[in-house]
């Protein structure tokens, strides 16, 4: 037997395994919802609250999220704590507002607004990919699901290479209009968020816009 023949056709065996593996980890894109600590994002916002008596309000403000910490919670999942700051205008001092959480795993990207889970991402990010965003929450189903992947856009004069917008519903007749998505960047997270929840003429609009990022 060749034994040299032998340990070069392993090695290439080797080499090519390793090559599968890191192209089918890299398929998974869970860098679309980056985890990594002292990063952060900031937003122009636009918030209306309607009430179908008083008409509609409309508050304008920023936010700034930051990833501050990584623990593990009491069912023995790796956490994130996210810090969520506030401001009503450019020229004033953020102020800590309320504290978020999120969970990313193998299949799932996951984060607690106000103790309300919500399922944002399923990897791999794919097309024809839907999920229940509310299956951990007493909401009711939204069906989600990816739209435009991979494609760049631009929002405030910053250009990202590579998105993905999550539809999470679209739903409008007479008596309510929900209409809700988000966009997340590679290895940035969420740069856009519109979302309309109107009941009887009850309910919100909120839209988040991303100005800038860092860590």
């Amino acid at each position: 037997m060749n034994f040299k023949l032998v340990f070069i056709l392993v090695l290439i065996g080797l080499l090519f395994g390793c090559k599968k593996s890191n192209n089918q980890a890299a398929k998974m894109y869970y860098t679309y919802f980056p985890t990594e600590i002292n990063s952060w994002v900031e937003y122009e916002a636009r918030s209306i609250i309607h009430v179908d008596a008083l008409g509609s309000d409309t508050t304008y403000f920023y936010l700034k999220e930051i990833i501050t910490e990584e623990f593990i919670d009491n069912q023995g999942r790796t956490t994130y704590r996210v810090e969520r700051f506030e401001k009503d205008s450019l020229d004033q001092e953020y102020e800590l507002k309320d504290v978020w959480y999120s969970n990313i795993t193998q299949t799932t990207a996951e984060k607690v607004e106000e103790n309300v889970r919500f399922t944002k991402m399923i990897f791999p990010v794919s097309e024809n990919k839907t999920w229940d965003g509310n299956a951990n929450n007493t909401i009711g189903k939204w069906s989600y699901q990816y739209d435009s992947l991979h494609l760049p856009r631009t929002y405030n004069s910053l250009d990202f290479d590579s998105t993905v917008l999550v539809s999470q519903i679209d739903n409008v007749n007479p008596f309510q209009r929900q209409q809700a998505y988000e966009v997340y960047a590679n290895y940035v997270g969420l740069v856009r968020k519109s979302y309309i929840n109107i009941d009887n003429g009850d309910g919100e609009e909120l839209e988040l816009t991303v100005i800038n990022y860092g860590k």
